[in-house]
């Protein structure tokens, strides 16, 4: 559970990043 929970805030922080540089485009 807890790993799970690790893992989808990496992955949501990693989205953010994606997001904010795709904007930058």
């Amino acid at each position: 559970q807890r790993a799970y929970e690790m893992n989808s805030k990496v992955i949501e922080t990693a989205d953010q990043m994606m997001s904010r540089a795709t904007q930058m485009r």
